[in-house]
């Protein structure tokens, strides 16, 4: 009898020919530490989205922060309650060794009780990556 759960075989076991399409599949490859993050960050309004911005690319926190002028609609749950709000969308572009000392700043300085910080790793283009790690760097003049 053929379960839909488990496939032909008894007790469970694969259909045939499972085990040879499992070999042959490519190996996943090893995580790798990303060499940067996009931080995600719901603030309130632009100019919100914009001080908190500006102050971790002055501090050298991140390299770059975009703040996306158009509203964007969040639906969420607080305090029981469902909530639909018009909120601003920052993005910072950050090397991931950062993201500690990022996220608490962020945290420092978002009105919110419980502001969304989410981080996604990053890889891309290596002229921008090494611009992005040099960006944190001191200046030398």
């Amino acid at each position: 009898m053929t379960s839909p759960k488990h496939g032909a075989g008894s007790h469970g076991s694969p259909p045939a020919g499972a085990r040879k399409r499992a070999a042959t599949r490519p190996r996943a490859r090893a995580l790798v530490r990303p060499a940067a993050i996009v931080v995600f960050c719901a603030c309130p309004d632009a100019k919100t989205a914009a001080r908190i911005g500006r102050t971790v690319v002055e501090e050298r926190l991140a390299g770059c922060a975009q703040v996306l002028t158009a509203p964007i609609r969040s639906i969420y749950r607080w305090q029981g309650r469902v909530q639909d709000e018009a909120e601003t969308l920052l993005l910072v572009k950050a090397q991931a060794a950062a993201w500690s000392r990022l996220r608490e700043r962020i945290a420092s300085l978002h009105p919110y009780a419980v502001p969304e910080i989410l981080a996604c790793a990053a890889n891309g283009n290596e002229p921008y990556l090494r611009w992005l790690a040099q960006s944190r760097r001191e200046s030398t003049r």
